[in-house]
């Protein structure tokens, strides 16, 4: 490969300054123009965009002194003996083969600083290039280590990939006998469908989203991970994905049935940081996906905590169910609701007396149990002349195996 550089019309090879570069190595002055052009090339080469004003003004430089040295060399002022043209070969051959093989800055190194390069720095300029030229071939010689760290960290990082995967694989077969012992039917025989599917259990288990489920422009993806199932299976804060997941399997339970009237959002795409960092990008998806329904669910995440939206445009009525003691009664306390009424035009804001939860980690098991109640009965009970809750207690431990013995129940490959 042939590093071509294009100034004034003229397009110069390296193969052409080769031997310029080796008949003049021994001229003070032409040596200095040689090494800069070598330096500023290849720093054209190693940094391109990474720094603009290195590149930039390297190739300038480069530019202006191969001009000016293919003239010379054009002009015939050098003639090569029949050693030097050998000399000139055998140092093409190597700059091609350091190219093709290494493309670094060793290749340079290995070719260019011998002898004659050395004795022409130690004397014949200012003290200024010098320390440039220096610290720029110094840049250039800690691209191994840079690159050597940067493997080194890969390897770092998947040891530490492996061992997160073996605590995982662990604390899910430690779960074991607690599910036996204290957890129904339907949680276990969830808990060994996970554990006995192909290929290691701690892998993350990837999700394809058809993009009518949510209404979405185009099919998305996302993963349920060991971790998640840990969490659902010990009672901890739930992800993002496993509501999603469920939303989906309450889809191909009821969604294409004639008798739903739900539709679905993905709680990915309206969180309280996508409504306010990606604001435009969600209203054109609420556009989108608050259509051909008559209620639509919208688990919404803001800050670390999971609420119920239940969106009814054809009525002109939405319902925000919290199950934090204390939560808000203002709409306004809610980015998606503003966006909501910016779609459909306003609305009025409901917030029924719904489960309270004792601690900080249920707020995404209510949000299922919710929608799992009205995707199968409530949305056909006279909703919403007729608001299905009135009751403040939290949800029993058998309530909440429930809903976790439906997520796996529910779910379909």
């Amino acid at each position: 490969m042939k590093t071509r550089i294009k100034h004034s019309g003229m397009t110069d090879s390296w193969s052409e300054i080769l031997p310029l570069m080796v008949k003049l190595s021994s001229n003070k002055s032409i040596m200095s123009i040689l090494r800069r052009i070598v330096v500023a090339a290849y720093v054209c080469y190693i940094w391109n965009e990474r720094n603009k004003k290195i590149f930039t003004n390297m190739r300038r430089n480069c530019q202006e002194l191969l001009s000016i040295i293919t003239n010379i060399i054009r002009m015939k002022l050098v003639s090569l003996t029949v050693k030097e043209s050998k000399q000139v070969d055998r140092v093409s051959r190597e700059w091609q083969m350091s190219m093709n093989k290494t493309r670094n800055e060793e290749a340079i190194i290995e070719i260019w600083d011998d002898k004659t390069l050395k004795e022409s720095n130690k004397k014949g300029k200012a003290p200024e290039e010098i320390t440039k030229n220096k610290k720029t071939l110094d840049r250039i010689a800690e691209v191994p280590k840079l690159k050597e760290r940067a493997e080194k960290e890969k390897a770092e990082n998947r040891k530490k990939a492996e061992e997160e995967k073996a605590e995982n694989r662990k604390k899910l077969m430690d779960l074991e006998h607690d599910i036996q012992l204290n957890k129904p039917k339907s949680v276990l025989d969830g808990y060994n469908r996970w554990m006995s599917r192909g290929g290691d259990c701690a892998d993350p288990y990837a999700i394809r989203v058809d993009k009518d489920i949510f209404r979405q422009f185009d099919e998305s993806y996302f993963a349920i991970n060991a971790t998640d199932i840990v969490e659902l299976l010990t009672n901890q804060e739930l992800e993002c994905g496993i509501l999603t997941l469920f939303e989906m399997s309450l889809y191909h339970l009821k969604g294409r049935s004639s008798l739903n009237r739900v539709g679905f959002l993905n709680p990915g795409l309206i969180t309280s940081d996508a409504c306010l960092f990606e604001k435009w990008d969600t209203l054109d998806y609420l556009t989108r996906a608050l259509e051909g329904y008559d209620f639509y669910l919208a688990p919404y995440l803001q800050g670390r905590h999971y609420v119920l939206f239940i969106i009814c445009p054809k009525h002109g009525v939405a319902f925000i169910l919290n199950s934090s003691r204390g939560s808000s009664k203002n709409e306004e306390t809610y980015r998606l609701a503003g966006l909501v009424e910016s779609v459909v035009g306003g609305l009025r804001w409901e917030f029924p007396v719904v489960n309270r939860q004792p601690f900080d980690w249920e707020c995404g098991f209510y949000v299922m149990k919710w929608m799992h109640d009205f995707v199968l009965k409530y949305q056909n009970d006279n909703f919403p002349n007729t608001v299905p809750w009135s009751d403040e207690r939290p949800l029993e431990n058998k309530e909440l195996n429930a809903i976790i013995g439906a997520w796996f129940t529910l779910w379909r490959d």
